[in-house]
């Protein structure tokens, strides 16, 4: 009953389509069953819409760990269940109900359904009592007057509280549970008045994950209220409707085809961006809506398409820019987005479902409301390839049963959030996540953010120990088990180039620097695991001036320092029986530093190697080799 989040959107259009489910598939009806023993217990007490003002969802993380806080609807104890020590604050309160608030639209929703289901109005008469509530509260909460007169914080929630409302009250507006006078204040407060921090902010705004989701709450409203206008908005082909949106949001070739990666650059924003885009092809589809429908089919297609190629064997992925951990179990955690794929884009998502769900995935309540009545007897193979588009190479090779799995970044810099990161590369193997990239936690936590999205977190090349610019000139070149990537402007007058080679056990590395002056040049790579040097050619002591100390170089603990002619030897013991060992090999001398850096959350190390010289070029061969059991 109480979902997932992010959510997918729907009303009254999909009760027939769940109805024919039931009919035929026997998983369908227990879950009903159980959604109604569920709706029994919430129908005991009114839907919750704590009074005060609901906060950043950003704050709901603890600052000693960065990991998300613990949610417990019933309590306003926050704890941190890296130790389960408490965390108290008015931004922590205030962004708990936030998640009180969107987790009751929800299950309002959900009790929704179930009146559009059986028709009893004890379930309407919940919702409606819960809408009431909402009027009250969107008549009396104060308003963020600093982003657009939001009343959930931000017109992002403001935009996500509107879409589940809309669900909601469209799944029981002919019910008899409203009275006199409910209809025109639900309309009314709700939606119009509601709806005028969605049109501020979509009249400035451009294409964007947050403007998806402020579109498609226009249109939501715009369905609502029976007002074609803001429908015609909300779908347009302007950069802030559905048309414009993926046009401007998917990088294209000169034929107009994608890769289907969310120009953002981030993999935890592209599947964002996915839920409301469903909403507005939706919407668009039961209304006949003019214009390339088929088009758009393709490129939400393309879009759930895209994390498949960019998934390992086990469904793992890489969390490339904002958000996301080397913790989250990568395509389960949105194995709703396949359901909805599988019965409204293209039937072979399908065999994505039994994959998610032989690692953890549950089917939900987006099965029932939108997935295939029956799945393939066997799950299908993971899509296979690059995204040459948006300039990620994806390297796979197997010994002796193992998979490994080497992706690398090379593309131009994506819009938003993005990370300064460009030929970082992340290693999976042997199961293992073994060098990550880290994503971020929750924006609050402002000098980890900056820590995180910084060069230096990345297993990339760095000058000046500064970031990487915003790279707009870069290639990548992908060939069986060989990828090249070059980024030309990541730093004025530097070339960076990386080649890669996958030959399992082992992964070449290739890396070349060269600039116009004189820079500090450095090399950097992190894994999991304590690293220790194995062997250095002729080490002393280094005179190089010292990295840095705060910023991002504050969250390093370097605890070895060296002077090494030509070439370096390091271990990373990444588990009991995994050990990721290097080879890095160079001319003249290079400084190599080792120590620990933060993963996500903070209380996981990893452990990291940066190589430096002062010069013009710097020229590094690497030969990593994971040896396992």
């Amino acid at each position: 009953m109480e979902d997932v989040w992010p959510s997918l959107f729907f009303g009254s259009e999909r009760i027939e389509g769940v109805r024919k489910k039931l009919g035929v598939a026997g998983w369908a009806r227990d879950m009903q069953r159980g959604m109604v023993a569920e709706a029994e217990v919430l129908l005991g007490s009114p839907p919750s819409l704590p009074p005060g003002k609901p906060g950043w969802r950003h704050d709901y993380y603890s600052p000693r760990s960065a990991e998300h806080l613990e949610f417990d609807p019933g309590s306003r104890v926050f704890k941190d269940p890296s130790d389960g020590s408490r965390v108290k604050g008015h931004e922590q309160e205030s962004a708990w109900i936030l998640l009180m608030h969107e987790r009751t639209y929800r299950l309002m929703r959900s009790v929704g359904l179930l009146y559009g289901l059986t028709g009893d109005e004890r379930y309407s008469d919940w919702v409606a009592q819960g809408m009431r509530r909402a009027v009250e509260f969107f008549r009396t909460a104060p308003r963020n007057e600093s982003k657009h007169g939001a009343l959930y914080f931000s017109p992002l929630y403001d935009a996500q509280v509107i879409l589940l409302a809309s669900n909601a009250y469209d799944l029981t507006a002919e019910s008899s549970s409203y009275g006199p006078g409910d209809r025109e204040e639900i309309l009314g407060t709700i939606f119009e008045d509601g709806s005028r921090s969605l049109l501020s902010h979509h009249g400035s705004a451009k294409t964007h994950n947050i403007t998806a989701y402020v579109s498609a709450a226009i249109g939501a409203t715009g369905s609502v209220l029976g007002d074609g206008d803001l429908v015609d908005l909300s779908l347009s082909e302007d950069p802030r409707g559905l048309f414009g949106l993926l046009s401007n949001g998917l990088r294209r070739d000169g034929s107009g085809r994608s890769d289907g990666f969310w120009f953002e650059g981030t993999t935890f924003y592209h599947f964002y961006a996915m839920f409301p885009l469903f909403y507005l092809y939706e919407l668009a589809r039961r209304l006949g809506f003019p214009g390339d429908l088929d088009g758009i089919r393709r490129d939400l297609s393309d879009m759930a398409r895209a994390p498949l190629v960019l998934s390992d064997q086990d469904l793992r992925l890489p969390w490339f820019g904002d958000l996301g951990s080397e913790r989250m179990t990568g395509l389960p955690l949105f194995e709703h987005v396949y359901e909805y794929a599988a019965s409204r884009l293209d039937p072979s998502f399908s065999r994505v479902i039994p994959e998610c769900i032989l690692r953890g995935a549950g089917r939900g309540l987006p099965a029932l409301v939108f997935g295939p009545p029956i799945l393939p007897g066997t799950p299908g193979r993971i899509a296979r390839g690059h995204l040459p588009l948006t300039g990620v190479a994806i390297l796979r090779g197997e010994d002796r049963g193992t998979p490994y799995y080497v992706a690398m970044r090379a593309g131009n810099h994506g819009a938003g959030h993005d990370h300064f990161d460009r030929l970082g590369m992340v290693i999976h193997a042997g199961g293992s996540n073994l060098a990550p990239d880290i994503g971020t936690a929750g924006y609050s936590l402002r000098s980890f953010k900056e820590y995180c999205v910084s060069t230096l977190a990345h297993n990339t090349l760095m000058v000046d120990e500064v970031n990487q610019g915003r790279v707009g000139s870069s290639s990548l070149r992908c060939s069986g088990s060989r990828a090249i990537g070059r980024a030309s402007d990541a730093y004025p007058g530097v070339a960076l180039e990386r080649r890669l080679e996958l030959d399992p056990p082992r992964i070449w590395v290739e890396d070349t620097v060269i600039c116009e002056s004189g820079h500090s040049l450095a090399w950097i790579f992190h894994a999991q695991g304590g690293v220790k040097l194995i062997g250095a050619g002729s080490p002393s002591e280094s005179t190089l001036p010292p990295m840095p100390g705060d910023g991002p170089f504050g969250f390093l603990d370097i605890t070895g320092t060296l002077l090494a002619e030509d070439f370096v030897r390091a271990s990373w013991q990444v588990s009991d029986d995994i050990t990721l060992e290097l080879t890095a090999r160079w001319e003249g001398s290079c400084e190599c530093n080792i120590g620990t850096s933060p993963s996500n959350p903070m209380t996981n190390r990893l452990g990291t190697l940066i190589i430096r010289k002062i010069g013009r070029t710097l020229a590094i061969q690497s030969e990593f080799r994971v040896s396992i059991g």
